[in-house]
């Protein structure tokens, strides 16, 4: 993809309009923990968004779900964890959801 980028002016400023609209909502995110008082001391509004945009990288999801075959609720489970751990003063996740039979 990004060998692509270098050669299509057009493929390369549509990646960036994309990128930014993420590390926008990651900033948003941020902002937001910083606002309610939760983002823990560690972080910065700034580190905190680099953080949530470099997990949001389509690699992750690939090589979990595809190449390891997590299902999309054990993902997202543990990405809960992980951030409210990492990121918030409470370290909590919500309470774990119960798994319908498949």
């Amino acid at each position: 993809m990004r060998q692509l980028q270098e050669s299509d002016p057009e493929l390369r400023a549509h990646r960036r309009r994309v990128s930014g609209a993420q590390l926008d909502s990651c900033r948003r995110l941020a902002e937001w923990l910083d606002a309610d008082g939760v983002l823990a001391a560690a972080w910065t509004t700034g580190t905190a968004a680099d953080l949530l945009y470099g997990l949001i990288a389509s690699d992750l999801f690939e090589r979990l779900l595809g190449d390891r075959r997590w299902s999309a609720g054990a993902l997202g489970d543990t990405l809960s964890l992980l951030l409210r751990g990492a990121l918030t003063t409470t370290g909590e996740a919500p309470p774990r959801r119960r798994r319908r039979p498949t």
